[in-house]
């Protein structure tokens, strides 16, 4: 977001706005960035995105953010003020490559049949 205050290499720059770039194109989403910053979720949103999710490492918040505009929950976003850590150990390469396999996989299943399964009244007594 233009009033968040990041502040980064240029390596990390590109990458990241190469990132949320695909994210927009490929996946369609309205939110700006899906790895910087922080995320807060209802209990109720959890109980219902939690089961859907499948990544359990770097694309894990994404796919969370991915999925709940797929049921069209409400989100919202904060700038915030993000440092990089020089000394991360991130392995860039092994990361792009499953970030791109969990972009497909989020996309192979976003059928309408699928989003239509996913969606639920957040506030029926069920949930």
């Amino acid at each position: 977001m233009s009033q968040s205050q990041v502040t980064r290499s240029p390596k990390r720059e590109f990458i990241s706005r190469t990132y949320n770039l695909m994210l927009r194109s490929y996946l369609a989403v309205s939110f700006h960035d899906a790895q910087c910053g922080f995320k807060t979720i209802t209990a109720q949103a959890a109980h219902v995105l939690l089961p859907q999710v499948k990544d359990d490492e770097w694309f894990f918040d994404t796919e969370l953010l991915v999925r709940a505009q797929q049921v069209g929950m409400t989100m919202f976003e904060l700038p915030v003020r993000w440092v990089e850590d020089a000394g991360s150990t991130v392995d860039i390469p092994d990361t792009i490559k499953k970030d791109l396999e969990g972009m497909h996989r989020v996309r192979e299943g976003m059928e309408a049949r699928a989003v239509e399964e996913l969606r639920v009244d957040l506030d029926s007594p069920a949930v």
